[in-house]
């Protein structure tokens, strides 16, 4: 896919469109972003039943869609794969999922990238990644002028409770064992309003409050801190966190409603192979994740 042209099919949700962005700019892929949506959810629900017996037409909107030739199509979420097989078989170019398509035939996809934790099925077609796919997300908002640790703070979700009084003992625990470094702090849209206060009250070298201030230091953080601290519940940071950057990353566990989850059991791999340790823990050496040469592989 080096040095081709993309269509990226986006939903709209940012964590579905910068894994196809990220794709295309890993591979030095040119794209454009068409966007879809349904008008109704049984229309979505139509979808699966018309994808079934191969039926591809146009009960969805878009918008964005360039007058140009492209060399393949690429999407993320579940809004976008019918989309994408109607454009395909109208531009008659191949299809690349970057998450997998449940509910899809999965015969019509040149190629699906799939995360692990999903439980893909073995197919020829499809790849299982170990990671989000992601990019060095480098924006110039935070310089380390002294020793620094990063500390990046997610929150709740369906499998995580964040709570103050927990990231209150990480940030403790934190300062033990970096008594000599400063504090880099970011919260993200999901943090509760109890852990942007405390996040407030809290001395540190640099802080951002999302809701207040929606800018993203994440990638700076990764490049400019030797350590960087990240709650568990999002396996976006932490796949950006185990790929790029110089840190080596240590993961805060928050208390979880489910036992045994795809967050525990992706923790668990960065953990057992090198790429994280839990807060706490020693980590001695920094490894990242490769995962340009993850995608080439297969694409070659």
């Amino acid at each position: 896919m080096e040095n081709l042209k993309l269509l990226i099919i986006s939903d709209g949700k940012k964590g579905h469109e910068n894994q196809s962005i990220a794709y295309a700019s890993l591979l030095g892929s040119k794209y454009e972003i068409c966007y879809v949506s349904y008008t109704s959810s049984w229309k979505k629900m139509l979808s699966y039943v018309f994808d079934f017996f191969g039926l591809h037409v146009k009960i969805f909107r878009h918008e964005g869609l360039p007058k140009e030739s492209f060399d393949a199509i690429v999407c993320a979420g579940s809004t976008t794969y019918y989309p994408a097989k109607f454009f395909k078989k109208k531009l008659n170019i191949p299809i690349i999922a970057l998450m997998l398509p449940r509910g899809y035939r999965l015969k019509d996809f040149k190629h699906i990238f799939a995360m692990v934790h999903d439980n893909p099925p073995k197919k020829p077609n499809i790849t299982p990644l170990h990671v989000n796919i992601c990019q060095n997300d480098f924006k110039g908002i935070f310089k380390a002028l002294k020793p620094t640790v990063g500390v990046i703070i997610g929150g709740s979700n369906s499998n995580f409770t964040c709570k103050a009084s927990e990231i209150r003992k990480h940030l403790n625990l934190i300062e033990q064992i970096f008594p000599e470094s400063k504090l880099a702090i970011t919260t993200s849209p999901r943090t509760p309003l109890d852990v942007e206060n405390l996040i407030e009250q809290t001395e540190c070298e640099f802080k951002i409050i999302y809701s207040k201030n929606p800018k993203n230091p994440v990638g700076d953080f990764l490049n400019e801190c030797q350590d960087v601290c990240i709650t568990q519940d999002s396996t976006s940071m932490l796949s950006q966190a185990v790929c790029w950057g110089k840190a080596k990353i240590h993961i805060m566990p928050l208390k979880s409603t489910k036992k045994d989850n795809k967050y525990h059991q992706f923790a668990n791999f960065l953990v057992e192979n090198g790429y994280a340790t839990w807060l706490g823990k020693p980590l001695l050496h920094v490894k990242k994740y490769d995962l340009v040469a993850a995608l080439k592989k297969e694409l070659a």
